[in-house]
C-alpha cells in the first residue's frame, strides 16, 4: 500500500497550520468570542443554551465578563421553564465552552430575575427599528453573583 503523502509535504503542511494558529486562524471574528451554556438550574443539572459575548471591545480593551453571559442566559431560562418574566426567580450556574480552552471554567452561582421598569423608565427604553416602529422594553434582567455561605472563624476556638 503506497501513499503519496510523504514526509516533506507533512512538514510543509505542519508549518502552514502553525502559522495559521499564530495569526489566530482564518476567521478573526471567531477568536473574539467567548461561549457559555447553563449547567445548573435551581439545584438540578441541566445542559442548554449557547450564549456568546465578545472577548475584546472594538477598541481592543477587555470585553464584558461572564455576568453579561449570565444576563443572556436569563432570557433562555425563562423560555426553557416556560415562565412569565415577572414570575421568574432562579439560581443558576454557567460554564464557559469556548473552543480551544483547555479548562471549561464554571461561573456562579447566580441569582436572576426580571425587574419591571417604572413608567418614567419605560419612556426612555424605547428602541426604534429600521422600519420606523418602536419596541418598548418592559423588563430589565437582574443577575447577581451569590456570595458563598461560608462563615469564617476568627480566633482560635
Amino acid at each position: 500500500m503506497s501513499s503519496n503523502y510523504d514526509n516533506s509535504s507533512f512538514n510543509k503542511n505542519k508549518k502552514l497550520l502553525q502559522n495559521m494558529i499564530k495569526k489566530g486562524g482564518e476567521n478573526k471574528d471567531e477568536s473574539n468570542k467567548r461561549t457559555f451554556k447553563v449547567i445548573e438550574l435551581n439545584g438540578k443539572v441541566v445542559d442548554f443554551g449557547n450564549f456568546t459575548i465578545k472577548r475584546k471591545t472594538s477598541g481592543g480593551n477587555p470585553g464584558p465578563g461572564p455576568i453579561i453571559a449570565a444576563r443572556k442566559a436569563l432570557q433562555s431560562i425563562s423560555k426553557y421553564l416556560k415562565v412569565n418574566k415577572n414570575k421568574l426567580n432562579v439560581n443558576f450556574m454557567i460554564q464557559e465552552i469556548t473552543r480551544g480552552k483547555t479548562q471549561y471554567k464554571i461561573y456562579g452561582p447566580y441569582n436572576g430575575y426580571y425587574r419591571k421598569y417604572s413608567s418614567k423608565e419605560l419612556k426612555e427604553k424605547r428602541i426604534k427599528t429600521k422600519d420606523g416602529k418602536y419596541i418598548t422594553l418592559e423588563y430589565e434582567p437582574v443577575v447577581k453573583l451569590e456570595k458563598a455561605n461560608i462563615k469564617s472563624k476568627k480566633g482560635g476556638g
